[in-house]
């Protein structure tokens, strides 16, 4: 059930550290930079995100910190929070925003609706349940079931899968060629199967 809503939280751990990583290696990279770029990073009127943190010394700080701080701009970014403590200041790390952004605003959004979908069927199921649970007692009272009986049975269908849907009355509702299709879809597996067990037990044959 929150299978989905599980795989888009590794998803998004995952776009994150490329993301993070992309972003360190555009900054760090020197040669990403156009001429006029360099040298206005040499005469301090730009700074990349890389020497405003670290220094020109960044390759002595710790990878993990460097690490830390790349990956928080790009839940930062990704996210379109955007603080601003850490900014693109060169061409690239700037296309390096644009991506981010961008994947960030498709992904979350699709996200968030995965989550609410996940959170509405769950609810649909529990609400399911409600009613069996109240339709189970309503048989218990009208049938005059035995106290000792009660308590096995409600604790049963407290137990069972229910359905968010009514597939008898879904089929019901299908055109004649696509229940069919539907059909063959469902129990495709089951027919594929079944003439061996008919030809390995003809008893099955005769009780069908």
């Amino acid at each position: 059930r929150f299978i989905p809503l599980v795989s888009q939280v590794v998803f998004l751990f995952v776009l994150g550290h490329l993301t993070a990583c992309l972003f360190y290696f555009i900054s760090a990279e020197t040669d990403l930079r156009t001429s006029k770029e360099e040298q206005q990073v040499k005469n301090g009127i730009i700074v990349p995100w890389i020497l405003e943190n670290f220094g020109d010394h960044a390759d002595a700080v710790p990878s993990l910190e460097r690490y830390v701080t790349a990956l928080y701009w790009s839940f930062t970014t990704l996210t379109t929070v955007g603080y601003g403590d850490i900014k693109a200041t060169t061409t690239a790390e700037r296309c390096a925003a644009v991506v981010g952004m961008v994947f960030g605003t498709f992904f979350f959004g699709y996200t968030i609706a995965t989550c609410a979908g996940t959170f509405q069927n769950l609810h649909r199921s529990q609400q399911a349940r409600k009613k069996m649970i109240e339709g189970v007692r309503l048989f218990v009272r009208e049938q005059k079931i035995p106290k000792h009986l009660i308590s096995p049975l409600l604790s049963h269908f407290r137990l069972q899968e229910v359905p968010v849907y009514d597939m008898a009355e879904m089929v019901r509702m299908m055109p004649p060629h696509l229940r069919h299709e539907v059909f063959n879809h469902v129990y495709q597996p089951l027919l594929r199967v079944l003439p061996r067990v008919l030809m390995q037990d003809p008893m099955v044959t005769q009780e069908l």
